[in-house]
């Protein structure tokens, strides 16, 4: 397994907004990226609540602090995930997780308009 770094997780960050083709959403969502920050959740399914999985905190809106965007590979497939800052030990549930940034920072902080055809991939 290749470990991760600031620099690896931030090119992640850079091929997932040069794939948002909405220069408006991409423009925001670079707005409130801050550098990868490693920290360490339990998750919500696991029967040994002393396990800790690495994630990276990636995105942050002052106006919602309360929500943060982190990268994990602890073994789901979705990558993304929407958890609360204040929860600092847990990574939340399936339906916070998601296989793209964009559709993370849709679900977190956007509040613009979406294409008539939108659905999350």
């Amino acid at each position: 397994m290749v470990e991760l770094t600031v620099e690896k997780v931030s090119q992640l960050v850079a091929s997932e907004l040069e794939s948002i083709d909405d220069e408006q959403r991409r423009s925001k969502l670079k707005s409130l990226l801050i550098e990868p920050a490693s920290t360490l959740r339990r998750s919500y399914y696991d029967e040994d609540e002393t396990k800790l999985y690495p994630c990276w905190k990636v995105a942050q809106s002052p106006d919602r602090p309360e929500i943060i965007i982190v990268y994990s590979k602890f073994g789901i497939a979705d990558h993304w995930g929407v958890i609360g800052a204040k929860d600092s030990d847990n990574l939340g549930h399936d339906f916070d997780w998601f296989s793209y940034l964009d559709d993370a920072f849709i679900r977190a902080f956007w509040d613009g308009p979406l294409p008539d055809d939108y659905e999350i991939r």
